[in-house]
């Protein structure tokens, strides 16, 4: 994420002060890093920086200023920030108002709301951009403006490339636990090309671009890609992971990616219009096996062979009739199944 004198751009999470955090981890020589030590003991603050808008109780609207600080004496021009905001009550842009020219980055924002337009982000006109990102439980119309956002997880679905709508399984969002769980569909989902060369380190201070082999490389970049949101996860996750990427509604380009499949062992891509429950029949293989697609309308979409690593990555094209549909992927060797995915 970028941030200057001008700006700062970070997470939507409660409060009402702005911080820029430059801490960092201890190097073997004893010279300390960015995000985890104390690298800069002073600041210079910018008071009164307007960052969004309030109505009064009376429908008055009222200008929300913030102070930032930035460490003195840093050469760096992009650098991560932490933006501690009201979770409502804004007219525009609860969890960020992002002007013009304005940077987004590996941000994550979560539980804002507004009254007017743009809970989570609002992105002022066609050169502010955001990727890499997560927009997950603001209130209706959580993004805003004339921007672009892209290879992001969106809660309710935004137009942009590279771009998904699934739930980010935070370890514990009740209580402010952000970081992405086992099987997220947000770990290897982004764009690596639009990480800022500065941020090689997570909010946690952990290295970015951290390779989950039990998960299928859905973003764009060579692996390990680095995971949408401000965490990167930092494990490998477990259980057969099946991940779809689609062009809906109109249909086009898609990519079915999957992990911890038998190496080099058959697999099978079911597609259903709808859930159900539905057991394989005693004539095919892995007869018994209970699916998560009703039997009306089921069909075998894909059958070949996983790679030497146990997954898959197809490239296809999706028609229209495809979108609102699920897919299930079968493990023939093991008659493992993944979790249902909707192409949408």
């Amino acid at each position: 994420m970028q941030a200057s004198r001008r700006l700062t751009a970070g997470i939507g999470i409660f409060a009402v002060l702005v911080t820029l955090v430059v801490t960092g981890p201890v190097t073997a020589a004893g010279v300390p890093l960015r995000y985890v030590d104390i690298v800069f003991d002073t600041v210079d603050v910018t008071r009164d920086v307007p960052y969004g808008e309030a109505v009064t109780w009376n429908g008055t609207p009222v200008t929300l200023r913030a102070d930032v600080y930035e460490p003195r004496g840093d050469p760096a021009t992009n650098r991560r920030a932490v933006v501690l905001v009201h979770g409502g009550g804004f007219a525009v842009g609860a969890g960020l108002y992002a002007g013009r020219g304005v940077t987004v980055r590996g941000s994550t924002f979560v539980s804002n709301s507004t009254i007017g337009r743009g809970s989570a982000l609002y992105l002022a006109d066609a050169t502010t951009t955001a990727a890499n990102c997560i927009v997950w439980g603001n209130s209706d119309e959580q993004i805003a403006g004339s921007g672009t956002i892209s290879w992001s997880s969106v809660h309710g679905n935004y137009p942009g490339e590279g771009n998904i709508d699934a739930d980010p399984r935070f370890i514990d969002p009740a209580n402010g636990d952000y970081r992405l769980g086992d099987g997220s569909p947000c770990i290897d989902a982004g764009n690596n090309s639009l990480v800022p060369p500065e941020s090689e380190f997570d909010l946690d201070g952990n290295p970015r671009f951290v390779n989950d082999f039990g998960m299928p490389d859905m973003g764009d970049g060579t692996a390990p890609i680095v995971d949408m949101g401000c965490y990167e996860f930092q494990s490998s996750s477990t259980g057969l992971n099946l991940r779809v990427r689609t062009s809906c509604p109109g249909g086009g380009p898609a990519r079915f990616g999957w992990a911890n499949a038998s190496p080099d062992r058959t697999a099978v891509l079911l597609l259903s219009p709808q859930t159900g429950r539905v057991r394989i029949p005693n004539r095919y293989p892995c007869a018994g096996t209970e699916l998560g697609l009703a039997s009306t309308g089921l069909r075998i979409a894909w059958q070949g062979r996983n790679d030497a690593g146990g997954g898959r990555v197809l490239n296809a094209t999706a028609p229209p009739g495809a979108c609102g549909q699920f897919v299930q992927l079968l493990d023939v060797s093991t008659c493992n199944v993944s979790e249902v995915v909707p192409i949408e």
